[in-house]
């Protein structure tokens, strides 16, 4: 008997019809009583003849019960681990779009897959006793990771609930499938359980969850929930840092793959060197996407902006690019043998090398302008100096995005054809400084109020957007553009993802509560149709085809 499996008296108890019994009050001892027959069932005619004493019956009675109950305490837990994994391997791919913030996340991604075949591996080994603890380590873990979320990457959290901003009404009609699906096997492990506190505490938040998904349709709002003749045009696409998943950052060949995969506008970060020249980088020093280290390791840590322009251009910054080691994204496509040579031999490039380009091509160009350090020559008319260098080019002014906030009123005088770019600011600021372009993070803009922006008549850019799940939320809310890494994949999408009409809704709503009254029509119709077996601790006691010994 001690090699029974525990699943096997689980299942017997509660299977072959005892829990259609037409006596509701039929209780444990009755059950396993049930169990005993079904067990020696499976035995067969090698028991015949063999007397059971009523001692044998209620010792093995009372073992069933203990592991009986055990069981029960174990199935919650299991749930919990789907429902931990579930939530952390989600918020892990929506989270994703922060490519240069998360990435690390790939790695842990591995340990959380390990994780979820343990989940698996308890569940298909219910029989072992060490399968508990398993499941335990899967819970611990996925809750490790989704503290250490908390912790240090609190706002990848805002990203998670505009995940559910473009997924509600799918995540909605999932949801209650599979709490249809769910019913009859809670209902048939709340009959197994004697204690009414443990049922209560289990059928409780279940019925609870299920009329919270009838409750939320009322409040939920999801701009991809639209018509299609009302869908705004297509955002346009500014080439963070050129093309960086396609040629090295910040490099002329960047900002030509930009160019070439359709860009509304060039994005880049400058800095100026201690000689006065405007040049495109970045990192605070030259050791991510220079060879620096080759060639003057001692002076790596070094601000770039301490460094003349005649040392600064003789540095390689493509070969750490083709390294494959070293590759910034994880997606990244293979690049061709051509691309490669080109990318080894980038060079740094001055501001007036993209803007020559922009000029040529009519793209927008949109910068961060990094100060110089203190006891830099241009600490304090930096601003000045590239304003100058950018009239010199003589590229149309229109095309400049100005995006730095000091010294603007020197800018707007110097050059009033700059469209000045303001940041997440109230409305009424903007305003006041007569600026109709904000450039903002994606995750602050739509938790802090996109509708009077867009009351407002004020052209927004989004940054960093390189999911199309993003993209598709910035499409459906009219967004005018954003700023992308991976704008090869962004250029190809020609209708939102994701996207629902009301009409789609509620007819997808319909379907769905047709499938789910089919559902459960059809299990009471084979739950009535299994029989009813009346089942008492005497009418067992009475039919039972072993010889009990009163006596013994």
């Amino acid at each position: 008997m001690n090699a029974i499996s525990p699943a096997l008296l689980a299942y017997t108890a509660v299977s072959g019809k005892p829990h259609q019994r037409k006596n509701p009050d039929m209780d444990s001892a009755a059950a396993l009583c049930y169990v005993v027959e079904k067990l020696f069932d499976h035995v067969g005619d090698s028991l015949e003849g063999i007397r059971l004493i009523q001692g044998d019956v209620y010792a093995f009675k009372e073992k069933a019960v203990a592991v009986f109950k055990t069981e029960q305490l174990f199935y919650p837990f299991l749930i919990i681990a789907f429902c931990v994994s579930v939530v952390l391997l989600f918020v892990w791919i929506e989270t994703s779009n922060e490519y240069h913030g998360f990435d690390w996340v790939q790695k842990e991604y591995r340990l959380w897959e390990a994780g979820e075949t343990v989940d698996h591996k308890s569940y298909q080994e219910l029989k072992i006793a060490s399968a508990s603890i398993l499941l335990m380590l899967v819970i611990l873990i996925c809750t490790f990771f989704l503290a250490v979320l908390c912790i240090y990457w609190n706002d990848r959290w805002l990203t998670f609930g505009l995940s559910l901003k473009v997924f509600a009404p799918y995540l909605h009609l999932s949801c209650i499938t599979v709490m249809v699906l769910l019913f009859y096997p809670v209902a048939f492990y709340l009959v197994t359980l004697e204690q009414e506190a443990a049922q209560v505490a289990i059928g409780l938040p279940f019925f609870l969850i299920l009329l919270c998904l009838c409750v939320v349709p009322w409040g939920y709002y999801s701009p991809c929930l639209v018509e299609k003749d009302k869908l705004g045009p297509k955002p346009g696409l500014f080439g963070h840092r050129g093309a960086p998943m396609l040629a090295p950052e910040n490099t002329m060949m960047a900002f030509e793959k930009a160019v070439e995969n359709g860009a509304f506008g060039l994005e880049t970060d400058v800095y100026v060197s201690i000689d006065g020249v405007p040049f495109l980088m970045h990192d605070h020093d030259l050791r991510r996407t220079t060879n620096i280290m080759e060639v003057m390791p001692n002076s790596s840590h070094i601000q770039s902006s301490f460094f003349h322009w005649s040392f600064l251009s003789t540095l390689n910054a493509g070969k750490w690019f083709v390294d494959s080691w070293r590759q910034p994204f994880h997606n990244m496509k293979p690049l061709s043998e051509a691309d490669k040579e080109k990318a080894k031999k980038q060079m740094i490039p001055k501001l007036s090398d993209l803007l020559k380009l922009a000029k040529k091509t009519k793209k927008y160009v949109i910068f961060d302008l990094n100060g110089p350090p203190p006891k830099h020559p241009f600490r304090n008319t930096f601003v000045r100096h590239v304003v100058e260098v950018m009239l010199d080019t003589k590229i149309e002014q229109r095309l400049i995005y100005w995006l730095p906030d000091f010294d603007r009123d020197y800018v707007k005088l110097k050059a009033p054809g700059f469209q000045q770019v303001g940041r997440l600011k109230p409305v009424e600021e903007l305003r006041r400084q007569n600026i109709s372009i904000i450039n903002v993070d994606y995750k602050r803009l739509f938790h802090s109020g996109l509708r009077d922006y867009k009351a407002a008549d004020i052209t927004i850019n989004l940054y960093i957007v390189n999911k199309p799940w993003v993209f598709s939320l910035a499409w459906c809310s009219r967004i005018n553009s954003v700023t992308t890494d991976n704008i090869e994949l962004l250029r190809q999408i020609d209708y939102p993802y994701y996207i629902m009409s009301p009409g789609e809704l509620l007819k997808n709503r319909d379907i769905c509560d047709f499938r789910d009254v089919s559902f459960s029509l059809l299990s009471h119709r084979s739950y009535c149709e299994l029989g009813n077996v009346p089942l008492t601790k005497e009418s067992y006691m009475a039919k039972s085809r072993f010889k009990v010994d009163e006596g013994e």
